[in-house]
């Protein structure tokens, strides 16, 4: 026993034009698979972090699922010698130095510690360990030497680049122990 009309000959009733069409458009081509493909692969070389966010915006389709393509490139091995001359560049800017070669593979073992693989990430990191260190205790200004060096004039600094409170015009009057102008 049918309820209803029972369906003509031309009948289809497995899609109708309102599925179809707007399926057309939620599929991918060869090529643009390959396309993806292939840009995520080059933005990983650059920026990790930016290929995961250029494949996760690509998930809308039905028939591209990125995450086995995320997946290898994460399983990838990290080339850190790319990431030595920002490391090179870190050292002299923050410590007026260059970096020796047990500093870089300490940096190196703790970024592989840490699971970094982007560029920017290393530098932040290293940036913060540079900062963290005695020595870059001694030669990075921070906020309070910036204003006492408003106040009084540029700092001097010894040969090797450390900070000494004395000031302007003034070197022979050591700050140091004075209460630091905020």
């Amino acid at each position: 026993m049918a309820f209803g009309k029972p369906p003509s000959e031309g009948h289809h009733t497995s899609l109708n034009i309102f599925e179809e069409y707007p399926a057309q458009f939620s599929r991918l081509s060869d090529a643009e698979r390959s396309g993806i493909r292939k840009t995520a692969r080059a933005l990983f070389k650059t920026s990790p972090a930016d290929a995961l966010s250029y494949l996760s915006s690509q998930r809308g389709y039905t028939n591209f699922r990125p995450d086995a393509l995320i997946g290898k490139l994460l399983r990838s091995p990290v080339d850190y010698k790319r990431f030595k001359p920002i490391a090179t560049g870190a050292f002299g800017d923050l410590l007026n130095r260059q970096m020796e070669k047990d500093e870089w593979q300490q940096a190196t073992a703790y970024a592989k510690a840490m699971g970094i693989r982007d560029p920017g990430a290393f530098e932040s990191m290293l940036n913060r360990r540079i900062a963290s260190t005695s020595e870059g205790r001694d030669k990075i200004l921070d906020e309070e030497d910036l204003a006492l060096q408003r106040y009084w004039g540029p700092m001097a600094r010894d040969a090797s680049g450390r900070k000494t409170y004395k000031f302007g015009g003034d070197a022979n009057i050591d700050y140091s122990m004075t209460n630091k102008v905020v």
